[in-house]
């Protein structure tokens, strides 16, 4: 299940993004709200995949696919292609 990174303190067009994104294609995803103390230890998760990928986590959302891999931000629709394809290939 994809995981979707936010933080309800602060207005984020580009995680609003990202749900409508997976709701259009379908896909299972949770939200998950970094400033509920409840989730810390699932940020501190998502955190270090981004880590292990190099991926810069000074942007929300975070967008975790698995234990493995994910991403930060969203790209503006003309360009959600290009996370469709990720998806894809990361799930095979």
């Amino acid at each position: 299940m994809i995981k979707i990174f936010y933080n309800s303190m602060i207005a984020c067009k580009h995680c609003q993004m990202a749900v409508s994104f997976m709701e259009r294609y379908k896909f299972d995803y949770e939200t998950i709200d970094i400033s509920q103390p409840d989730n810390e230890k699932e940020y501190e998760k998502a955190e270090n995949v981004l880590m292990e990928q190099q991926e810069s986590s000074d942007v929300l959302p975070y967008v975790i696919i698995d234990d493995t891999y994910g991403f930060a931000g969203f790209p503006p629709p003309k360009e959600e292609y290009q996370v469709l394809e990720y998806i894809q290939r990361v799930k095979k």
